[in-house]
């Protein structure tokens, strides 16, 4: 299973379309609010949660990611997608292999 959080807005993966997470996060940038985007795929061994700069830490136990999540990881960050200001094309490129 694959989530996108934006700001306190969850929805699977498969229920969300490009068009609708693209105004979320335009909406919220128009009005001048940080936005917080969490990915949260729970498949095939992964068990992780990614989120952009903006969003605040949450508390819990921190364990060794595994090798395919390191891969996740270096995705996103390499995307900018850890960053503040990230790029919503860029996000949208990292999620449609997930759906």
């Amino acid at each position: 299973m694959v989530r996108v959080e934006i700001d306190e807005r969850k929805v699977d993966l498969r229920e969300a379309s490009e068009s609708w997470i693209r105004q979320q996060i335009l909406a919220r940038r128009e009005d001048g609010q940080p936005v917080c985007v969490r990915v949260c795929i729970e498949t095939g061994g992964v068990n992780i949660t990614l989120s952009t700069g903006s969003c605040p830490e949450r508390p819990g136990a921190r364990r060794e990611a595994t090798l395919q999540e390191r891969r996740f990881f270096e995705l996103w960050n390499c995307a900018g997608l850890g960053e503040r200001e990230f790029n919503v094309e860029e996000l949208l490129s990292f999620l449609r292999p997930l759906l």
